[in-house]
């Protein structure tokens, strides 16, 4: 008979949300490259990309930083809390963006 342990701390479900964000992760970056090659011009492809590199980088270093800076002094919890408003500030910020890139290209 095969057994299956329970654990309190849900290792399955923290396995399952890592292989999902990998996943969408991994669908995600072709897409991105495929929709800034056809974007961009060929003679500011090579420049724009490294820019596009460079300031995920350094938005990564930035938020790990701060996010580690506020799990240290107030805990975990208020972290993924302060992330989670992070994001949904850029969410607000993309959607914005797109809408008046859009209403300049239609009139």
């Amino acid at each position: 008979m095969i057994y299956i342990n329970y654990k309190s701390d849900k290792s399955e479900i923290k396995i399952l949300v890592f292989i999902l964000f990998r996943l969408f992760t991994g669908v995600y970056e072709p897409i991105m490259d495929y929709y800034l090659n056809r974007l961009l011009n060929d003679q500011y492809r090579a420049t724009m990309l490294s820019v596009y590199s460079m300031a995920g980088s350094i938005g990564e270093i930035l938020s790990g930083i701060s996010i580690g800076a506020i799990a240290e002094n107030r805990g975990i919890s208020i972290a993924f809390y302060a992330g989670a408003v992070s994001l949904l500030f850029e969410l607000i910020l993309f959607f914005a963006i797109n809408k008046i890139h859009k209403y300049e290209y239609s009139g």
